[in-house]
């Protein structure tokens, strides 16, 4: 057996995935826009394009949250890179950028096996 068919057909380990990851595929569903559930995870509000907020911040509070906010986006395409690596997602792109995030059918599968043991490990927590 050589080593390309032993490795053909792998099994997505889901105790390999980040926290980062996992919070991606449980909430894309039917697909979402890439900035929607990255300011969902990070708890940050979005500041491009057509969902640029004003915010009341100035000065070092402002350079704060965007040194925080640019920081932050390289982790979230990376985590993107490798769930579109596993066959996880499928990224929607215009251009060069990720504009929108689509669940592949192991995606899918997978995500509902993580909802799945979440909610039996809230029901053995009793909450």
């Amino acid at each position: 057996m050589s080593s390309e068919q032993k490795y053909e057909s792998q099994k997505v380990s889901r105790n390999r995935l980040s926290n980062l990851m996992k919070f991606i595929l449980v909430n894309v569903g039917d697909g979402a826009d890439r900035g929607e559930i990255f300011s969902l995870y990070y708890e940050l509000e979005r500041r491009y394009c057509r969902f640029y907020n004003e915010l009341c911040m100035r000065g070092k509070t402002l350079r704060e949250y965007e040194t925080l906010y640019r920081s932050k986006q390289p982790v979230f395409t990376k985590a993107l890179k490798r769930l579109e690596e596993k066959n996880l997602v499928k990224l929607l792109k215009h251009g060069h950028c990720v504009k929108g995030i689509g669940l592949t059918p192991e995606g899918i599968l997978l995500a509902a096996e993580l909802v799945k043991t979440r909610i039996e490990k809230f029901k053995r927590k009793g909450v």
